[in-house]
């Protein structure tokens, strides 16, 4: 089944993915770094996704971070890192990666998925014009032998567009501006077209959630199989309100493969070891064979040093509670020295020296 966008439409798709401001007449000229950006294999790399210009680097680095997990950790099929699995497999994976992050938007997983592609596989994405696209409802168990046909729009310039597309209509764009509900912002933001950690979201745990803390992520603590890091975390644990900004799940989980964000840039890092991480996406032992480094309150989680070994969710709340206590305590340790404070249990605001 086929349907074609009526130009109300658009314009409410438009006005929710790119930077505000931005009508869709003017999305070609203004936004090529996505009209150009496709699917494909660095021809050095052999494995990693070619990015052209920035902007799109957030779903390119979701999308290499699926890929990774499926070639490495779900099919096996790369495990000598100086030997990268054939074009052929790794073409098969890709088309893998994205129906899986399609897939796992769905608000109803019984419900089929929406893929956008151009009418005319063979001319250039017009982003201006509503009518140069065509929107299929692919059934779930149909979606591979479908992405494996049209294989060529999305390794193609305008590639990501399409994916881009996709994933807001099978999410629905209400659905999509519900998660969103506290961010005003747009899926893609500012002059240069840069990813939102929304974007990234909705292609990691397939809901366009702003935030990446406890309370955002909370429903996904143990069920996180691509994780992040953010160069935001060490500056606001150092210079901010010292407490963690993302939830221990981001941190450690299910697979060694973290997108990585680095103020204006996503990229991805990844490891072929996963033996000291369990299933609830916490270590197990330590690499030197010590004990778990858990945290603290014994909550279940992983342990920061950065956070005298609370998780960011305990510190937070540990935090919380004795400031509420204190309304003047200006968080130094009560023995009198100039490092600041970690609670023990006992409840002495006591530093760890």
């Amino acid at each position: 089944m086929t349907s074609s966008f009526s130009s109300a439409e658009y314009e409410s798709l438009c006005g929710l993915v790119w930077p505000a401001g931005q009508l869709p007449l003017t999305l070609d000229l203004d936004l090529e770094n996505w009209r150009f950006q496709g699917f494909q294999f660095d021809p050095q790399s052999k494995v990693g996704l070619k990015q052209a210009k920035n902007g799109p680097c957030g779903v390119l680095a979701a999308v290499q971070a699926a890929l990774l997990g499926t070639i490495i950790f779900v099919q096996g099929l790369w495990k000598d890192p100086l030997a990268p699995p054939a074009p052929d497999v790794l073409e098969g994976a890709l088309i893998s990666s994205l129906c899986a992050v399609l897939s796992q938007t769905r608000v109803d997983r019984s419900s089929s998925v929406q893929v956008v592609l151009k009418k005319s596989a063979q001319e250039p994405l017009t982003m201006a014009d509503f009518d140069s696209f065509v929107i299929h409802n692919v059934p779930q168990n149909s979606l591979f032998a479908f992405m494996d046909r049209h294989k060529a729009q999305f390794q193609g310039e305008g590639g990501v567009v399409l994916f881009l597309y996709s994933l807001v209509l099978t999410r629905g764009v209400k659905q999509v501006k519900e998660d969103m509900v506290y961010d005003a912002s747009t899926l893609v933001v500012g002059n240069w077209g840069l990813c939102s950690q929304a974007l990234v979201n909705l292609c990691i745990i397939g809901q366009a959630l702003p935030g990446v803390d406890d309370d955002s992520m909370l429903k996904f603590r143990e069920d996180i199989e691509i994780g992040l890091l953010t160069y935001e975390e060490v500056e606001n644990m150092t210079f901010g309100s010292g407490y963690s900004l993302l939830t221990d799940s981001l941190k450690h989980p299910k697979f060694p493969i973290w997108i990585v964000h680095g103020g204006d840039h996503y990229t991805t890092l990844f490891g072929f070891d996963s033996e000291n991480i369990s299933k609830s996406g916490t270590p197990k032992k330590s690499v030197t064979g010590g004990a778990s480094n858990m945290c603290v309150n014994d909550c279940g989680f992983h342990g920061n040093p950065a956070t005298f070994g609370y998780c960011s969710a305990c510190y937070k709340k540990v935090g919380e509670k004795k400031q509420k206590q204190d309304d003047t305590w200006d968080g130094k340790c009560k023995g009198g020295c100039d490092f600041f404070w970690v609670c023990r249990k006992d409840g002495i605001l006591l530093c760890l020296l």
